[in-house]
């Protein structure tokens, strides 16, 4: 069959269109396989247990992003997008996340030891059993997060939003809490033996702990009661 010139034509543009497409494709579909680089886009990738320590993520998009058990130890992730990220059991001992938005991430078992968080927005992240100590929180958005059973231990969380976190059963014990909001922060069974917090607690002014549930809380020398709201009776 011949085809008429007009028939060739709408079929060349069909062709060209398609192989624009696919070109137009291609890097959404390639950016899981792109080396770690500042900016880089692995927004929905899984990155499981990859070795990625001490790697420039920069500004990088993480969004919704798979790093489970990913060793990101010493990673710069300055400004680094992470909200709804998946990071269970992933390792960022040392790892540098100023000003990350970690918002609604998934961080349970993960290892942030000495982590610069400062300024970061971990709103309504889970961070159940992690470990923090050391960890640099100075102005961190913690609202509505949950730090069940986490390690704090010598935290810094000067200026830290708390408004609607869970930290029952977490271990502050040397942490600075000086300044922090702590509206309705749930503090039940909490070791914080020698934090700084307020007055109240022979420390700093700087906390005020009306609202906080310190049910069977550790403060000082003494166990507070059960239903202690606001102060350790």
């Amino acid at each position: 069959m011949t085809l008429r010139p007009y028939a060739i034509y709408k079929l060349t543009l069909s062709c060209v269109a398609f192989g624009l497409s696919l070109v137009a494709a291609t890097p959404a579909m390639a950016a899981c396989s792109q080396r770690p680089a500042p900016y880089v886009d692995w927004h929905g990738c899984e990155r499981l247990s990859d070795n990625l320590r001490g790697a420039n993520l920069t500004g990088a998009n993480l969004r919704n992003a798979n790093l489970d058990r990913a060793d990101l130890t010493g990673a710069i992730l300055t400004g680094a997008d992470l909200t709804g990220a998946i990071l269970t059991e992933t390792v960022l001992t040392g790892a540098d996340l100023t000003g990350a938005d970690l918002t609604g991430a998934g961080l349970p078992a993960a290892d942030l030891t000495g982590a610069l968080l400062k300024g970061a927005d971990l709103t309504g992240a889970e961070l159940t059993g992690a470990d923090l100590p050391g960890a640099d929180l100075r102005g961190a958005d913690l609202t509505g997060a949950d730090l069940t059973g986490a390690d704090l231990t010598g935290a810094a969380l000067l200026d830290a939003i708390l408004v609607n976190a869970n930290l029952s059963t977490a271990n502050l014990h040397h942490a600075d809490l000086r300044n922090v909001n702590p509206t309705n922060v749930n503090l039940r069974g909490a070791n914080l033996r020698y934090a700084i917090l307020d007055d109240k607690f022979d420390g700093p002014i700087g906390m005020d702990l009306t609202g906080a549930d310190l049910s069977a809380a550790f403060v000082g020398d003494r166990q507070c009661a059960e239903g202690s709201i606001g102060s350790c009776e």
